[in-house]
């Protein structure tokens, strides 16, 4: 949310809404800011309810407070819930005669020192959830009762660092356990389950699970053994060591499958069979066998990460349906028998990432974008980049050579600009703040460009660039640190390019060169410059020639018919001098 000070106008222009509508901006406010909107009577009772829509007891509270000066509001407040100390929450209640609708629990106090209120509180809520910590001293049993007895349950419960095993009875619908072991996990009613088992654990369990669980999210530091039930949707199973063992029968409902393995070498060897399977993450580095992978006709989202695996995995149109491909660290190979000139991805794939993947026999100066391809990120590849389709709407690539076609590309780390593989198509180019330091010898090939914006680059080597200036009317060089305007005129001066006209916008280059200034203007005639920090020299230059003040400069005026939105440029509220000659 961008409201990050109080702001009288703009509250009191908010009671005009309607009341749900008023509801939801609160919602999203920074929560330390809302006392302060008590004092607005007009939405003081919508904002004691967003107060306590949700909020967390807490041992001691501390707000955030708003800043004052350039940095003023509330930029630190990243609560999720409002705080309170549970008799400040009880005081509050009686005040205003309203209960919490959700609450998050983060210590025992209230089940010892007030438990008969505090339950009744907690039974007035909508959703509950609780983190608790087995206290230093204390029972962990006699905790437990406290907790159990209470009859409460819980939408979300978190239990950490508990010493012994512990019998959970159903008392909540997702469980967390962070160093804490169970004596039994098939626990009826609980669809979600996170659970980091301890490296100590030498009992060697069998993990069994209710048949009601969803959502089960496994972390071991060594080998363990599991029956996995079958109504799950989501499954997560990650072993830093050891090996997994899996007893499963068909997951018909499995569509998230995330394995992170280090000595599995087959992924037949799971023996999981999920055959409406829709996303897939893998970080197995001995992973050598991927044939198991082609049992998921409908899968959408395939992830790699520090595997090894060759492109022939798609060589004979698996993955129909994937429209991702993600890899991370990977060693990307190919078979001796594989015909390089048929690289391709699946055909319908809309995001493709490489990061950081190594190849090895890899040709891919033959490879086929998909045409449906949306989003495209490469680094470090080997990738040729010509015209990547149609409907490619966001480009990251980091290189030494720019070979993308698009209207607007701002950010990146581009040396040197190669300009032969836009299309020729191109009309309006947009290319800010790439780094470009050094430029193509020639643009004619791009022969119906009429701008090109190379602002905010830092174009240190520039020798004699050819333009289309038949077509071009603008070049935009704001902010290039540029000496000389001259090496951008040379196609001006050809013979064959009769009567050209260019306008030249090169603001803010304080360092430019004012005698190339006066030979550029006594040489072109369809020159159009405009200036705004130049050496007080060029003045007197400009009182000898005729001139045009334009106090109130669009750069918009430059091009006609582009569809650029105006925050592509910088204008300022310099004043420009135009100069024609």
């Amino acid at each position: 949310m961008t409201i990050i000070n109080v702001n009288p106008g703009f509250f009191y222009e908010l009671t005009k809404l309607p009341s749900e509508v008023i509801a939801l901006i609160l919602g999203l406010l920074p929560k330390c800011m809302l006392p302060e909107l008590l004092y607005f009577p007009p939405i003081k009772e919508i904002v004691i309810s967003t107060i306590f829509s949700n909020v967390s007891i807490t041992y001691q509270t501390e707000r955030h407070r708003g800043n004052d000066g350039a940095e003023a509001g509330y930029w630190e407040c990243d609560c999720h819930e409002f705080c309170f100390t549970l008799v400040d929450l009880l005081e509050g209640i009686k005040k205003w005669n309203i209960y919490p609708r959700s609450i998050h629990i983060h210590n025992m106090d209230g089940f010892q020192n007030e438990p008969d209120t505090f339950v009744e509180l907690l039974k007035k809520a909508s959703s509950i959830h609780g983190t608790f910590y087995q206290n230093m001293g204390s029972d962990q049993e006699t905790q437990l009762d406290l907790i159990v007895n209470s009859n409460i349950k819980f939408d979300h419960l978190n239990l950490s660092r508990f010493s012994s095993p512990l019998t959970l009875p159903p008392i909540a619908t997702s469980i967390r356990l962070n160093k804490t072991i169970l004596n039994n996990y098939a626990i009826p009613g609980v669809k979600k389950l996170s659970s980091s088992v301890k490296s100590d654990d030498e009992r060697n369990q069998m993990y069994a699970f209710s048949s009601d669980l969803e959502d089960l999210h496994v972390f071991s530091e060594e080998s363990i053994q599991m029956t996995l039930p079958p109504n799950l949707r989501k499954l997560n199973i990650e072993v830093t060591s050891g090996s997994v063992g899996f007893i499963s029968e068909e997951m018909v409902n499995l569509e998230y499958l995330s394995l992170k393995l280090p000595n599995i070498q087959s992924f037949d060897k799971t023996g999981i069979n999920a055959p409406n399977l829709k996303k897939l993450v893998l970080e197995c580095e001995s992973l050598s066998n991927f044939d198991g992978l082609k049992q998921f006709p409908y899968l959408k989202h395939l992830e790699f990460s520090e595997v090894s695996f060759s492109m022939s995995l798609f060589d004979d149109g698996s993955f129909s349906e994937l429209d991702t491909f993600i890899c991370w660290g990977c060693d990307i190979q190919n078979t001796v028998d594989f015909d390089s000139s048929l690289l391709t991805f699946p055909s319908n794939l809309k995001t493709l990432e490489l990061s950081g993947c190594s190849f090895e026999n890899t040709d891919f100066s033959n490879w086929v974008p998909p045409g449906t391809l949306e989003t495209l990120r490469v680094y470090d590849s080997p990738l040729k980049y010509g015209f990547l389709g149609a409907n490619l709407r966001y480009f990251e690539t980091c290189g030494s050579r720019l070979t993308f076609d698009r209207n607007y590309i701002r950010g990146g780390n581009v040396n040197k600009l190669d300009a032969d593989l836009f299309p020729t198509s191109v009309k309006y180019l947009t290319l800010r703040e790439m780094k470009i330091q050094e430029l193509s010898d020639s643009f004619e090939n791009l022969e119906n460009l009429r701008r090109l914006s190379l602002a905010r680059n830092q174009l240190k080597m520039v020798n004699p660039v050819k333009l289309p200036v038949s077509t071009l009317q603008t070049l935009d060089l704001k902010q290039c640190n540029v000496r000389f305007i001259s090496p951008f005129l040379v196609s001006m001066l050809e013979e064959k390019n009769k009567n050209p006209k260019l306008h030249v916008y090169a603001t803010e280059n304080s360092n430019i060169s004012v005698i190339d200034i006066r030979t550029a203007l006594k040489l072109v005639k369809g020159l159009v410059l405009f200036l705004n920090d130049f050496d007080k020299s060029l003045t007197e230059i400009s009182r000898r020639s005729s001139q045009e003040v334009v106090p109130d400069y669009d750069p918009d005026d430059l091009y006609d018919g582009s569809d650029a939105s105006s925050d592509e440029e910088d204008t300022g509220d310099d004043t420009k001098r135009r100069r024609e000659m």
